[in-house]
């Protein structure tokens, strides 16, 4: 329910419905000598170092005084409170306790509520039965985009934050119980993002707006007739909908937060492959398929609609993306900053927020910056051993999942090796699509489309990027998207808790780390693989993801710029080629936090997952470990690891 994924009080969900593999692939852990040292080089620090005048020192010490003070009062005055609820609930009467657990789960059932009708078109991926919810989709409508105030932020979070802690914890079930901390951990979080909407930019070149609107559309599920009628009226309403996202872009310009012109040129660039002939879009070469599904539409009837779809294409979206990519060349000279995120005014602060909501560690950027490099560096340890095992496996050519090339090959020999290690979830069904060749250069890798929360399971589609350079191997893809991945992380979900509100709080950090764990999980499970080479390609690709969340976080939190990427990836990798250190600054920039949500969330996965085996010892089983990580769809990895504490006491 993040305030700023929309500029309104809206939702997270999103993580959930499109879910994609990051585009990786230009640095590569095989250039670092495998017996060099692990030790950070020459300039590069992993933490800041200041020296403070006696005055500024003294300022400090008082402002942590201060802040020391406040917390203990904080904590005094939650002891306090808590005292109180306890009293409460131990004088409470079963139907007293009953009368709470209800109106909990009617203000959970409002708040999803609310939140689905700020986005339609979300809604109608979310669930099949709206009216169930009393969710009315008969006409379509896109989101409300318009900035807001800090004090309409304010507003639309203190009521349902005031409401939720209010409610007697000790009076709810254990199921209620965390429900309310990942709803309370939510809110809390979004509270510290008023007034920043402006700084979440809609609009990337791989990523954004512009490039999945599309793809979304012709995804749309087609339950009646009717909805083919609203997807067609979705697609002639995009041009009022870019007039709106235009709009927007001048309020974030007049806001001095305007991209830079090589920002602006590639967002322009992006879209281009939209300009193709209308037949040749894939609104319109979807469609075909899609009205098979309605057996009594004549011919005529299925090429009505097709032309339909084909007139809405030529006289409203082509028209719609003209006009964005003229508009975004009017912006051009607006964009001071030529930095990351960490280059406006309160920058820095939005990217904090983003690393609580949607990364949703419990570490602090500074925390998070050194805990990447330490496990960079215990990746390249791992890399090491793997060379000292055997000596010859730099100079091999060889993938994960050879044999298994074939899509449907390679996800049931995936569904079938991971029995035992993960819960079983029983049969399912999915569908492979593949990328036009118009869209390839800016999509996504691959992605993935959860059915309806509320309906069957026919709609899992996963798409595949053939042409992408940051494909990869096909076996490990399929492993993010299919199983143990998002596939099979939405089945479970939806068969073993499926709590409407928790799709709203789940962080795009816990899904997709839950993506790239399963990606590089799979590399253990190939069974042509030797164990010195399933040990080398994982711990190569988990030190990959490191790097660009490394430099991630240094470029839109600390301020780096082109020199300072190049000096970290000659020193560190032995990469000497500039133009290496401008592309992966440049998709830092386009892209904030991306890279860092994907590896986070395996960090903290794998941490716990390490911790476990270690003070579990022969009690750690990984089928009941994953099964809680699972169990866990909705929360922060904040309210998790608690929860883990609480679950590894249990089994000492």
């Amino acid at each position: 329910m993040s305030l700023i994924s929309s500029h309104k009080y809206t939702i997270r969900a999103a993580a959930l419905i499109l879910a994609c593999v990051m585009l990786t692939g230009t640095v590569s852990c095989k250039k670092k000598d495998p017996t060099a040292s692990s030790r950070p080089a020459g300039e590069v620090k992993t933490t800041a170092e200041s020296t403070l005048s006696p005055e500024a020192s003294k300022e400090a010490e008082s402002a942590e005084a201060a802040r020391q003070e406040s917390l203990a009062r904080a904590a005094s005055e939650a002891e306090s409170v808590a005292a109180e609820k306890q009293a409460a609930a131990e004088k409470a009467t079963p139907a007293e306790k009953e009368k709470v657990q209800k109106d909990f789960d009617a203000f959970c059932d409002r708040v999803f509520k609310e939140s689905l009708e700020m986005n339609l078109l979300t809604t109608h991926f979310l669930l099949e039965h709206p009216e169930n919810f009393g969710i009315d989709l008969s006409e379509p409508a896109f989101p409300d985009i318009s900035p807001t105030t800090e004090e309409e932020d304010r507003e639309s979070l203190e009521p349902d934050l005031e409401t939720c802690r209010n409610f007697n914890e000790n009076l709810l079930t254990d199921e209620q119980k965390l429900t309310r901390e990942m709803l309370l951990d939510a809110l809390e979080t979004d509270m510290t993002a008023v007034g920043l909407c402006l700084y979440n930019q809609p609009l990337n070149p791989l990523t954004g707006m512009q490039n999945q609107l599309p793809v979304d559309i012709s995804e749309y599920r087609f339950d009646t007739k009717e909805d083919i009628d609203i997807s067609i009226r979705y697609v002639e309403m995009i041009d009022e909908y870019f007039d709106d996202i235009i709009s927007l872009e001048n309020d974030i310009a007049d806001a001095g937060l305007a991209p830079d012109d090589k920002a602006l040129d590639r967002i322009i660039a992006s879209c281009d492959p939209y300009f193709v002939p209308a037949k040749d879009n894939i609104l319109v070469t979807s469609l075909p398929e899609k009205l098979e599904a309605f057996p009594d539409l004549t011919e005529q009837e299925k090429q009505d609609y097709v032309d339909r779809m084909e007139k809405a294409v030529e006289e409203n979206l082509i028209p719609a993306y003209k006009k964005l990519s003229e508009e975004l060349e009017k912006l051009k000279g607006r964009g001071t900053n030529h930095l990351g995120l960490a280059g406006f005014p309160r920058g820095k602060e939005y990217f904090a927020y983003f690393i609580a909501s949607t990364v949703a560690t419990d570490s602090t950027p500074e925390e998070l910056k050194d805990r990447i490099y330490q496990r960079i560096q215990s990746d390249y340890e791992a890399i090491s051993k793997s060379y000292m095992l055997d000596s010859g496996i730099f100079d091999r050519t060889f993938d994960a999942g050879a044999g298994k090339e074939d899509p449907k090959v390679a996800l049931d020999y995936l569904k079938k090796e991971i029995k035992g290690h993960f819960p079983d979830i029983g049969d399912t069904s999915y569908s492979i699509k593949y990328v036009p060749e118009s869209l390839k250069d800016i999509m996504s890798p691959a992605f993935y489309f959860i059915p309806a929360l509320d309906g069957t399971e026919t709609q899992n589609s996963i798409y595949i990027n053939q042409d992408s350079d940051g494909a990869g191997n096909l076996f490990v893809t399929l492993a993010h998207e299919g199983y143990p991945g998002h596939l099979y992380q939405s089945v479970y979900f939806r068969k073993h808790g499926n709590i409407p509100i928790r799709y709203l709080t789940t962080p795009t950090g816990y899904a997709e780390g839950w993506g790239l764990y399963s990606q590089i999980y799979a590399y253990r499970l190939d069974d042509r693989l030797k164990e010195t080479e399933k040990l080398y390609l994982a711990h190569s690709e988990a030190a990959s993801m490191g790097i660009y969340a490394y430099l991630d976080l240094c470029v839109n939190y600390e301020g780096w710029d082109i020199p300072q990427v190049e000096n970290f990836l000659k020193t560190e990798m032995g990469i000497t080629d500039p133009s290496v250190a401008e592309e992966i600054f440049y998709a830092m920039v386009d892209d904030p936090g991306n890279y860092l949500m994907y590896y986070t969330g395996y960090l903290e996965i794998s941490d716990m997952y390490n911790i476990g085996r270690e003070e579990l010892k022969d009690k750690f089983s990984e089928e009941e470990f994953h099964r809680f990580i699972l169990d866990m769809a909705g929360g922060s990895f904040r309210v998790i690891k608690d929860e883990y504490a609480e679950w590894l006491k249990a089994r000492k």
